[in-house]
């Protein structure tokens, strides 16, 4: 009796041993691997990375340390998809900072990828976990970018507006102005808002990632509006001070035009009262306009329609009415956005214009004055 006891304790001892052991192994196993993770990580070898993780994933699906394998996965990852994927298995693992480090690069996978309502959706989750992180105005700055994409322009300003009271990080602070400028061009035109933005990021931050940006947006606008000797001076500035930057390529590819031409140079940075003469809203021509606007004629009449929602929808209208009714301007009014067709020296040819848009394509629309005086431009009757 005594000796079989004794021997199944032996064979039940020899058994948790075999065990132990075997656990002690498994953690050892998944400690080297994960070490060798890291150490690959070092030398930046995406292809081994990639297969060694793989190889931690299928072996030890429920390690403590997955988390930060997919995270070394996703940071060395050459391919988006595979990229974003391990972001999510990372996001999925972990806790904190590297929580954060993981939200913050599937964020920037997105940006780059233009896939903007997944980056709306994983800005807003990032900010649910972490709006009180210091960090919290980049993934604003992601919310706004996708905002601008389906037009939400007012939603994006407000962001925008609210990185200076969460952060007065360089960076945060020069990329949400640029957004800024961006918003006032979308809505306003070549305004004088949008002129005031450009000039207080190329004064404010010279150093900044986006500078040569900003410099070469101020001098693209002084171009389209027909002012060469500011634009040339913007486009010299970029090529000397920016010189490996994709905009001193842009420029470059600029100024062998302009070059060509007997323009003088003039300040690039608008002052005071250049920025005082210009229109609140630049009432912009259509792009695909028949005719050119008849500017020796200070006043007009024309056929306004809507407003829309969207900069979109009024673009469908003008592309719908351009053939026969143009030209076509489109501007942003509080919010919204009217349709003013054609130009009229008089309300007779005015009205015919209206019945026939009514008539023919059910567009109900009211005759409105516009005038220009000193470079202003001023509607009267909407």
């Amino acid at each position: 009796m005594a000796r079989g006891l004794t021997e199944a304790l032996l064979i039940a001892s020899l058994a948790a041993f075999l065990h132990l052991g075997g656990e002690l192994h498994s953690a050892s196993g998944e400690r080297a691997l994960f070490n060798r993770i890291k150490e690959l990580s070092r030398g930046g070898a995406s292809a081994d990375i990639r297969k060694t993780g793989e190889d931690f994933v299928r072996r030890y699906p429920s390690s403590p340390l997955l988390g930060e394998v997919y995270l070394i996965m996703a940071e060395n990852e050459s391919d988006a998809a595979a990229a974003m994927k391990a972001y999510r298995g990372a996001i999925g693992r972990l806790r904190g900072e590297k929580a954060l480090e993981a939200r913050a690069g599937l964020c920037r996978i997105l940006h780059l990828s233009s896939r903007w309502s997944e980056l709306a959706r994983e800005s807003r989750s990032a900010l649910e976990y972490h709006g009180a992180d210091p960090r919290a105005p980049e993934f604003m700055l992601h919310l706004a970018r996708a905002s601008i994409s389906t037009e939400e322009y007012e939603k994006a300003a407000r962001l925008c507006e609210e990185v200076p009271k969460k952060s007065h990080k360089y960076e945060y602070l020069s990329s949400a102005l640029l957004l800024l400028s961006y918003i006032d061009r979308k809505t306003t035109g070549y305004s004088r808002g949008y002129f005031t933005t450009l000039r207080d990021i190329v004064r404010g931050f010279p150093e900044a990632d986006i500078a040569p940006t900003a410099l070469y947006l101020l001098g693209r606008s002084w171009h389209d509006r027909g002012d060469r000797g500011r634009a040339l001076s913007a486009y010299r500035k970029v090529a000397s001070r920016f010189p490996r930057s994709p905009e001193a390529v842009f420029a470059a590819e600029k100024l062998a035009s302009l070059e060509k031409q007997a323009i003088a140079p003039a300040d690039h940075i608008p002052g005071d009262d250049i920025l005082k003469a210009m229109d609140p809203i630049d009432l912009e021509g259509y792009r695909e306009l028949r005719e050119p606007p008849d500017e020796s004629v200070p006043t007009v009449f024309s056929v306004s329609l809507g407003p829309v929602d969207t900069v979109a929808a009024a673009r469908d209208v003008a592309k719908l009415i351009k053939d026969e009714f143009g030209p076509v301007r489109i501007v942003h009014q509080r919010g919204r956005y009217g349709i003013y067709a054609g130009r009229h020296r008089d309300t007779k040819s005015a009205m015919t214009m209206k019945i026939r848009l009514a008539e023919e394509l059910g567009l109900n629309g009211r005759i409105v004055r516009i005038r220009r005086d000193e470079g202003r431009t001023y509607i009267y009757g909407d």
